[in-house]
C-alpha cells in the first residue's frame, strides 16, 4: 500500500466518521423540551416558620413557538415527606377554583387568553400519558388551544403564557413542622387524547412550627375554662380529574422503571448499536 493511498484512506475514514457523527446527533437529539411547568417559592431558602404564616407559590406553564396545546385546567398538589398528597387544588385558565381549596388563594397573572386559537395542536414536555411518566411529544390533531406568546420568554417561568400566584395559609391550616413539596399539573385534553404536563422534579420546602400544629388526619382536643375544644385537620385524597369523553386521568402514579424506559426507547438504542457496528466494520475495511 503506497503512502498516498494510505493518506486517502485515512481521509475517507475521517470524513465517514464525521458524517455518521452528525447523523447520530440529528437522530438522537430530538426537539428541546417545549411545554415547561414551573413551581417557584417566594423565599429563596425554601424555609418557613410560624412568623411567615403563608407560603406563596408562583406557578407557570411556558409554551414554546409553533406549539398549540388544549390546556383545560391546572392542579397544585402539596405533598408531605413520604410523597402523600395532603392538599390539592384544581383551577381553570382564569384562576377560578374547580375543587375545594381550603386555605389556598389563587391570583391570575397571565391567562393565555390572547393566544387562544385554532390550529394543529401538539406539545413536547415532561408529564404523564395515562401509563407512565416521560418526556414525550403528544399530538392532539386540529382544534382550539393555547399557543406561544411573542415576548413572553423562552424556557423561563418569568414570562410564561400561564402564570398564577397561589397563597397557602399553612399556619391557619394547622400544618405541623416537616419537609414538604409541591408540583403543578397542566391537563391538556382533545377528544380521547389527554396528557398531563408537570414539573419533572417537585419543589421542596420546610415548615418549622413553634407549637407543632396538627398533622393531617389527626384530631386534638383540650379544655380552657371548662370548655372543651376539638380541632381536626382534613386529609385530602388525590382527585381523579375528567380528561375527556369516556376517559379519566388519575394524578397519583408510579414513576417508570429502567425497564420501561428501555422499552419506550428501544428503536433509538438499536439504531445506535447498528451505527457503532457499521463504523467499526468500515474502519476495518479501509485499514485492511
Amino acid at each position: 500500500m503506497t503512502a498516498k493511498k494510505t493518506f486517502l484512506n485515512r481521509k475517507k475514514i475521517i470524513s465517514l466518521f464525521f458524517s455518521i457523527l452528525i447523523l447520530s446527533l440529528i437522530t438522537f437529539s430530538g426537539p428541546g423540551q417545549a411545554v415547561q411547568v414551573y413551581v417557584n417559592l417566594d423565599q429563596s431558602d425554601a424555609a418557613y416558620d410560624e412568623d411567615d404564616e403563608n407560603i406563596v407559590f408562583t406557578v407557570s406553564v411556558d409554551i414554546q413557538k409553533d406549539e398549540r396545546v388544549p390546556l383545560q385546567n391546572f392542579t397544585l398538589d402539596i405533598m408531605n415527606s413520604d410523597g402523600t398528597v395532603i392538599r390539592t387544588c384544581t383551577f381553570d385558565q382564569s384562576g377560578t377554583k374547580l375543587t375545594t381549596c381550603n386555605h389556598l388563594t389563587i391570583s391570575a397573572v397571565n391567562t393565555g387568553a390572547s393566544q387562544y386559537g385554532y390550529g394543529y395542536m401538539w406539545g413536547y414536555g415532561y408529564g404523564y400519558d395515562g401509563t407512565s411518566y416521560a418526556t414525550t411529544n403528544t399530538t392532539f390533531a386540529y382544534g382550539y388551544g393555547y399557543g406561544y406568546a411573542a415576548g413572553y420568554g423562552y424556557g423561563t417561568a418569568t414570562g410564561s403564557e400561564f402564570k398564577f400566584t397561589i397563597t397557602w395559609a399553612f399556619v391557619s391550616d394547622g400544618m405541623p413542622s416537616g419537609t414538604y413539596s409541591a408540583n403543578l399539573e397542566a391537563l391538556a385534553v382533545k377528544g380521547a387524547t389527554s396528557y398531563t404536563f408537570k414539573q419533572s422534579t417537585d419543589t421542596s420546602f420546610t415548615i418549622t412550627r413553634d407549637e407543632g400544629g396538627s398533622a393531617s388526619g389527626e384530631t386534638s382536643s383540650g379544655s380552657t375554662g371548662g370548655v372543651t375544644t376539638t380541632t381536626s385537620a382534613v386529609s385530602v385524597s388525590p382527585t381523579t380529574i375528567p380528561s375527556g369523553p369516556g376517559t379519566t386521568t388519575t394524578t397519583t402514579t408510579t414513576k417508570p422503571s429502567i425497564v420501561s424506559v428501555v422499552q419506550r426507547n428501544w428503536p433509538k438504542i438499536l439504531l445506535g448499536a447498528v451505527l457503532i457496528i457499521v463504523i467499526i466494520l468500515l474502519i476495518f475495511k479501509f485499514i485492511l
